[in-house]
């Protein structure tokens, strides 16, 4: 009987009984949290984004720019330092 009175009710405030059931803000329970996952997947996806960007981009960078102003092998050959000085 419980269930016929909240079709009547639904039914008297124009609402189907699947929104009666539903969340306060009328998103049904089933779809509220699949939305959730999708909110903390993308929230994850933007916390680890920066580190990707910078273990893939700006630390190779970093070490090109640093070999190219300071190359160590070049300057400890015998012979380089003279032959600069020259």
């Amino acid at each position: 009987m419980a269930g016929w009175t909240s079709v009547l009710l639904a039914a008297s405030n124009g609402r189907t009984e699947r929104e009666v059931a539903g969340s306060p803000d009328g998103i049904p329970l089933r779809i509220k949290p699949q939305q959730v996952k999708g909110r903390h997947n993308l929230r994850i996806f933007i916390l680890v984004l920066p580190l990707f960007i910078l273990i893939a981009f700006v630390l190779p960078l970093g070490r090109m720019m640093s070999n190219a102003i300071h190359d160590d092998p070049f300057l400890s050959r015998a012979g380089t330092m003279a032959a600069l000085r020259a």
